[in-house]
């Protein structure tokens, strides 16, 4: 049986204690911004991305269907919420995503999250994505760090810097694509570096860079100019 080193439990102790940090600030999170609410609406709504089907990305009503009207308390909940009529059901996103023009991949996660509880508008919807893709990014963080720090307490330093910051554990809490689009930019830089440190590009490894680039893309447009600028580097 392989004996377990300590910065192997010291690793653990620590990632656990971060994404727990994350779960109890995300706990304690009252407030929503309004592109947090946007997320919901994009994901879920099929009266149009900002609660009326004509109102464009200049959020200009020319058809006078919100502006200037009472909305009732439903009408936000129904905007907000998958309907028992409304479960897996992504082409309203297609639509949505023309007026609120961001890559699809973050919006299809949450519906397929709030079709599973329908009629539910909470956190821990989008915010059960964030974490998850905060656990990963942790551990691939640390793979990355490995490749260019070669001691196993020392990689841990920028890892834990970064997942105990206010900017790391924001991006959790901040219910939007950005914790999903840093993994996927975190894998990316990772399968470049290990192909240039060693020298070895195989058809595993060039299409794992392919994948990365494209689900970063797919999450948020900014990931092709980083992916643009890691491609010129390592060329």
């Amino acid at each position: 049986m392989p004996k377990i080193k300590v910065s192997q439990i010291l690793f653990w102790v620590l990632l656990l204690f971060n994404v727990g940090l994350a779960v109890y600030y995300l706990s304690q999170k009252q407030g929503w911004h309004v592109d947090e609410q946007y997320t919901y609406g994009t994901a879920n709504s099929t009266e149009g991305a900002y609660l009326g089907k004509h109102v464009n990305s200049f959020h200009e009503d020319p058809f006078d269907e919100v502006h200037n009207h009472w909305k009732k308390g439903k009408d936000f909940h129904d905007y907000l919420t998958v309907q028992n009529n409304e479960k897996f059901d992504y082409k309203n996103i297609k639509e949505n995503l023309k007026i609120s023009v961001h890559p699809p991949l973050y919006f299809w996660l949450l519906h397929t999250i709030c079709s599973l509880t329908p009629d539910v508008f909470s956190k821990w919807q989008a915010g059960s994505i964030n974490i998850v893709a905060f656990l990963l990014l942790l551990l691939m963080f640390y793979k990355l760090s490995k490749l260019f720090i070669n001691d196993e307490y020392m990689a841990m330093v920028p890892v834990f810097l970064w997942g105990f910051s206010e900017v790391g554990l924001a991006t959790v809490l901040f219910l939007r694509m950005y914790t999903l689009q840093t993994l996927f930019t975190v894998c990316l830089l990772y399968e470049v570096s290990k192909m240039l440190i060693e020298n070895k590009a195989d058809k595993k490894r060039l299409f794992l860079i392919f994948l990365y680039a494209t689900l970063g893309n797919l999450t948020q447009f900014s990931s092709l100019v980083f992916a643009f600028f890691t491609a010129l580097l390592a060329d």
